[in-house]
């Protein structure tokens, strides 16, 4: 890629919400690395991860919206992956609507009796929302197994017929089309579940109440996940 093209890559990614989420995403986590600073410095990265949480959090206002409107339009034919897509996006839309009360809570808005205990309820339902969408990405996985391993057993028909004196030039070039997408399918569905695996540790350590997984652990895997996560959504 040329310069210019890199250049404008930039823009138009970094004019995205999403992206600019994931970036700040991985200066947060990355400055939760404390291992190599001093304690003057530990007190500084300490700050920029309080308020990029802070900055990520209003970012994620009315966010639960969306994840309504997701409910409406999943589509599946597989009973499971409806079942499971229905159930993580409940989820999920709950914990953006408590995260929004959690970023009115800190700034005196409006606040809870019992705010820490508001706080590891949100961070529980998060959790739950990671899981039901490993549990998604596992299901979801093996019906493009089960789709490829179907289209092979076509395309080795369409094979034969080549071989047979038939025209199928036009049916192989979408078989070969079709098996390329679920290839690029299965990819992202591993690299998807990698990253939750990888993810849930950050919220159930939080419902715990921290100190379950170390702070730096957490960093260093917010920042791995923040880079495959980039590595997704970059155009």
């Amino acid at each position: 890629m040329s310069r210019p093209d890199l250049l404008s890559s930039a823009t138009v990614n970094l004019n995205s919400v999403v992206v600019r989420d994931k970036l700040l995403r991985l200066v947060q986590y990355g400055s939760k690395i404390e291992k190599f600073s001093s304690a003057e410095n530990q007190k500084i990265l300490r700050a920029i991860s309080s308020n990029l949480g802070a900055s990520r959090r209003a970012f994620r206002l009315w966010k639960w919206l969306e994840g309504i409107d997701t409910l409406r339009k999943i589509n599946s034919d597989d009973h499971l992956v409806r079942t499971l897509g229905y159930f993580r996006h409940t989820f999920l839309s709950t914990y953006y609507l408590f995260d929004n009360l959690v970023w009115c809570g800190e700034r005196g808005i409006w606040k809870p009796a019992d705010f820490d205990r508001f706080k590891k309820l949100t961070y529980t339902v998060w959790a739950i929302a990671i899981f039901a969408n490993i549990l998604l990405t596992i299901r979801s996985y093996q019906v493009v197994i089960q789709s490829i391993l179907s289209t092979g057993a076509a395309r080795k028909k369409i094979v034969q017929r080549r071989k047979d004196g038939e025209n199928v030039d036009k049916e192989m070039a979408e078989i070969t089309q079709k098996m390329g997408q679920l290839d690029t399918k299965k990819g992202d569905l591993v690299q998807s579940l990698i990253r939750d695996v990888l993810d849930f540790t950050i919220p159930y350590n939080l419902a715990r109440g921290g100190g379950v997984v170390n702070d730096n652990v957490i960093g260093f895997i917010g920042v791995v996940t923040s880079i495959m996560g980039l590595f997704a959504v970059w155009k």
